[in-house]
Order: C-alpha cells, then structure tokens, then sequence
C-alpha cells in the first residue's frame, strides 16, 4: 500500500490519461503515482506529469480522494509547458523494467464510461464534475 497522487489534465473536450498494456490487459490510468516521503500529494502530482508526460503543470484543487490500496489524490492542474508524451519516466524509458507499455493519449471525456479507467470509481466520479463544470460553462 503506498499514498498516491494523480492530475486530472483537459484540453478542450479531452482528458490526459495513460494507457496501459500489460499481462494481456489494456486499461487507463490518471497521470500519478507514490508519494515521496519527503513530498506533499500536489508536489508529487507535478513531478509524475513531468515525468510520465514531459509537461511542467501547476497543481489546482483537490478534486477527489478515495482510499484504494493507500489514500489516491486526484488534483485538477493547468498545463504552463512541456510537450506532451515527452516524459522520461523509467516506466516510459527502460525496457528492462518489464511492467508493460505506457502511452500517453488524449481520451474524449465522453468515452470514458466505454473505456476501463482506473481507479473506476475516481473515473466516475472526474468524469461527472468535469460534464458539470462543462455544462455550467456553456450556460453563461
């Protein structure tokens, strides 16, 4: 069990997620990972963007947290540069590792619920204050 922190990234319409293939199985995952002993949730959110999609982002509200497997921290963050599927995380970089492919990808917030994100409930969850924040912005 280890704490772990995750961003929720939008571009327009499109959410940054991971994609994963590994022991025959393709799933999404946020952008996150451990917390560092020595790290707040949002610090090590930053640093898992950088590392896993080479983007520099400032941290924002926490927008949910559950407990699966240690205590999960999803943050919404903006993105301030990088380019995106840059990152040089050892998952990204070394072959040896053996822990399967990740890809970074840009989802349609709306595929989602045909999609296995993970953890499901924090996917839920995002997916329906992201629809509400849309919908509340097109109202005014």
């Amino acid at each position: 069990m280890r704490d772990r922190a995750s961003a929720v990234l939008l571009d327009g319409d499109k959410i940054a997620l991971i994609k994963r293939t590994w022991k025959g199985e393709t799933y999404f995952v946020f952008p996150g990972g451990g917390i560092e002993e020595w790290e707040t949730p949002a610090q090590a959110a930053e640093r898992e963007v950088f590392e896993e999609l080479g983007l520099v982002v400032k941290v924002q509200d926490c927008l949910y947290q559950e407990q699966y497997e240690g205590h999960q921290f999803f943050f919404g963050a903006e993105i301030l540069s990088g380019q995106f599927g840059s990152g040089k995380g050892e998952e990204f970089i070394d072959p040896e590792r053996n822990r399967g492919k990740y890809e970074p990808v840009w989802l349609p917030i709306r595929e989602m619920p045909h999609k296995d994100v993970r953890p499901q409930l924090a996917a839920v969850t995002i997916q329906k204050l992201i629809l509400a924040s849309h919908s509340k912005s097109h109202e005014r």
